[in-house]
């Protein structure tokens, strides 16, 4: 997968920085203050991006719902966002949300979003993607409850409506996910598939599975953050704290460095060790000026000293004759050989 998505002054890609996103969704609990207390929180625990979730609860929840007074209680009207994006610019920390309804698609669109979220539950609701690719910004798709058809569907509708700048993201849209339903490899599926940068949307405890999903190929990490964890709301016990995401982005800076180029060579550390460890060509036994050099009289012995020979050339000396006499032990050298 060679795609770079650029969004604003970040780029999105193989040997870029993992783009990793402070996902605070409705976690400021209706609070402008709290929602500004977590863009500050997030630029200082090292996120590349703080997302949130715009709604308005009577296009979102049936009224018969009965977790719709949570949702009314998380509700922050469109000019709070303005707010907030400029904090993030001040912050210098990418701003985004997800819309829920075409209006916030322009409102959000009017702050300018630096991309705009599908959630995972939205992947078939056609007609918010394409609401959300007439304002040509990059998009992140969440790909949580569906199959390979149904992300194949949501990309075509996207790109068709105008959105160039796509990137997917695994998901399991169980809240906490258990290691064992991770399936990461669906990481590696999405990117052959689709050919569009892959990330994933972390739902599990902890930020191991973050990790483990760099080391799989993603290219973005999406990790549900709070204040602090102690608050009133579904999302806050399971979400990570400043210190806990600013540990997560510590360790998949190390993850990034540790998985290298992916070329198969020595490092110039290891050049150095190659003469010490690998081993020498030395004689078994006594052989006379001008015989035959064989396997017989050989056996192979660390180090390769200065002018010695390594152990990979037993095929060109083999059969060689020797230039001396020479007794057991004694190191056959380069010029010792016809």
């Amino acid at each position: 997968m060679d795609k770079v998505i650029t969004i604003e002054d970040r780029k999105v890609g193989m040997n870029e920085p993992v783009f990793a996103i402070a996902e605070a969704g409705f976690n400021h609990n209706g609070s402008l203050q709290l929602a500004l207390e977590l863009v500050d929180a997030a630029a200082e625990a090292g996120a590349s991006a703080i997302k949130f979730q715009s709604f308005t609860p009577d296009e979102l929840l049936h009224h018969t719902v009965d977790y719709r007074d949570l949702f009314e209680k998380a509700y922050l009207p469109p000019e709070a966002y303005a707010a907030i994006a400029e904090r993030a610019r001040m912050r210098r920390i990418l701003f985004g949300s997800t819309p829920f309804d075409s209006e916030w698609v322009r409102i959000l669109d009017d702050t300018d979003a630096a991309f705009l979220k599908i959630a995972s539950m939205d992947i078939t609701n056609y007609a918010l993607l394409e609401d959300v690719a007439t304002v040509h910004r990059p998009v992140i798709l969440s790909t949580g409850l569906s199959n390979s058809d149904e992300v194949a569907k949501a990309v075509e509708v996207l790109t068709c409506a105008g959105t160039e700048d796509l990137i997917l993201l695994h998901c399991v849209s169980l809240y906490p996910t258990p290691h064992h339903l991770m399936n990461l490899r669906a990481i590696r599926t999405l990117e052959t598939l689709f050919n569009l940068p892959v990330g994933f949307s972390d739902h599990t405890r902890g930020d191991s599975a973050a990790i483990m999903a760099v080391a799989a190929g993603a290219l973005v990490i999406e990790k549900h953050f709070t204040i602090d964890k102690k608050l009133p709301g579904p999302d806050h016990a399971d979400s990570l704290d400043p210190i806990e995401f600013k540990k997560m982005v510590e360790h998949i800076r190390e993850t990034e460095i540790a998985l290298g180029d992916g070329a198969k060579r020595p490092c110039d550390e290891e050049l150095e060790l190659c003469n010490k460890t690998r081993r020498g060509i030395v004689l078994r036994k006594a052989i006379k000026k001008g015989e035959c050099i064989t396997r017989a009289h050989l056996k192979f012995l660390r180090p390769i000293f200065d002018g010695g020979i390594s152990a990979n050339n037993i095929y060109e000396i083999c059969g060689k004759r020797i230039k001396r006499n020479a007794e057991p032990g004694e190191i056959l050298m380069k010029q010792d050989i016809d």
